[in-house]
């Protein structure tokens, strides 16, 4: 049993995980991984190719290495990383679900990647939108990151992290 549980924000492209994940490792005195930083693959990226079962595969090895490590983390995920949280202890974690209007995701990921499109983004949100069912069941929190800065964000995640009761 994990008695400090790794932190994991899921959430599609440009909902601000990397920035408020790195903000939060800093205030919580934890390392932060980034799943972004790990696959070298940009937000805007997976928007615009088709994901190949082997960024799934690779994705889904690296996740499951980091839940597997002792030290307490703060770790940015992909949204196709709720299927592994699904299926591992969930002691091992506290799972943050950052959720953005297509709108703000479209401003964000432009930010990165002048190609994406507002098309890339909706063929990739409908995707997303039939499989949010599992997260709905996984995830602690659900913050959404419209209009607000990184560091608020992180504010709202400490806060509740605070306050929590239990990890179940």
């Amino acid at each position: 049993m994990h008695h400090h549980p790794h932190v994991v924000l899921v959430g599609v492209p440009g909902c601000g995980k990397s920035r408020t994940g790195s903000i939060l490792a800093r205030r919580m005195g934890r390392p932060f991984l980034d799943a972004n930083s790990a696959s070298g693959v940009p937000s805007g990226h997976v928007l615009r190719q088709n994901r190949t079962a082997e960024i799934d595969e690779a994705e889904r090895g690296w996740l499951e290495r980091v839940l597997g490590t002792s030290g307490p983390l703060v770790v940015s995920a992909p949204w196709e990383a709720v299927a592994v949280l699904d299926e591992v202890d969930r002691a091992c974690f506290w799972a943050v679900w950052l959720d953005a209007a297509p709108e703000t995701l479209t401003d964000r990921l432009r930010e990165d990647d002048a190609a994406v499109s507002r098309t890339d983004l909706d063929a990739y949100l409908a995707e997303y939108r039939a499989s949010t069912t599992v997260a709905e069941r996984i995830v602690d929190v659900r913050i959404a990151t419209d209009g607000r800065t990184p560091e608020l964000v992180a504010t709202d995640i400490a806060a509740a992290w605070q306050s929590r009761t239990s990890v179940a």
